[in-house]
């Protein structure tokens, strides 16, 4: 049922369905169901279905539910939007679309067209956004906002849309 498609190493790799040109490399129980796919390395990544066209570099407990998606590695990582990047970090989370996730902890990006540099248990909800830091958050609705943060322990909203907020 798979159309050249193949599974070159690894144990207890899948490619379902009727998936046409996908590869998996290698790597343990890691599984493809996305045309035009490829999934490198690691154990326990996904290109769930109709995720077409994408990038699954390795790492482990990563997935990818939305087409044309690049997913490098990291640790529990999810794109359910199209057209992102998740350059890698820890259990992120990005839904929107055309945005950009370059690594850090719990970030998570719901905005469309959004950059997330990093840091930790960071937000963008607002389209445009961009955030970075410490518990940073781009809201709804504050389209074309920048938060940028230090470590200490609170939260750090931006304050209007169209606007650079710098909490240091």
């Amino acid at each position: 049922a798979c159309n050249y498609s193949t599974i070159l190493n690894g144990v207890t790799n899948t490619i379902t369905g009727t998936v046409i040109h996908s590869l998996i490399g290698g790597g343990n129980s890691n599984f493809c169901n996305g045309d035009y796919s490829f999934l490198g390395n690691g154990s326990n990544n996904g290109i769930f279905y109709k995720s077409d066209n994408c990038f699954l570099g390795g790492g482990s407990e990563n997935k990818i539910r939305g087409s044309n998606q690049v997913l490098v590695g990291g640790l529990s990582l999810t794109g359910l939007g199209t057209f992102n990047f998740l350059g890698g970090g820890e259990n992120a989370l990005v839904s929107g679309h055309h945005s950009v996730l370059l690594g850090g902890r719990k970030g998570r990006i719901s905005g469309n067209f959004a950059v997330l540099l990093g840091g930790d248990d960071c937000q963008i909800s607002g389209d445009y956004g961009i955030a970075g830091g410490f518990r940073c958050s781009v809201q709804s609705g504050h389209t074309s906002a920048v938060v940028f943060g230090d470590s200490n322990n609170y939260s750090k909203l931006c304050f209007s849309k169209d606007s650079l907020t710098l909490h240091f």
